[in-house]
């Protein structure tokens, strides 16, 4: 998780501004910190798609599936 983790961290410390983001656009005083939202994004250039992964997202599935001794792993969003 650790890949991913610094890669959200370096975007969200970037000069972009998340205009793609509904509503709170990694608002963390209005929100507060309590929840990761600095590093909160969508499917953007740069990193994985949920829906289809074949790069970092893909990476941690696996690895997921590895450690659960199962055929495959998927990461879930949502409730």
């Amino acid at each position: 998780m650790g890949k991913l983790y610094d890669k959200l961290e370096e975007y969200a410390l970037n000069e972009n501004y998340p205009m793609h983001m509904p509503g709170h656009k990694r608002n963390v005083e209005l929100l507060g910190n309590k929840l990761p939202y600095h590093i909160d994004i969508t499917e953007i250039y740069g990193f994985d798609n949920l829906h289809n992964p074949e790069g970092i997202i893909k990476e941690i599935e696996n690895k997921a599936a590895r450690i659960f001794n199962s055929k495959r792993s998927f990461i879930l969003v949502n409730r």
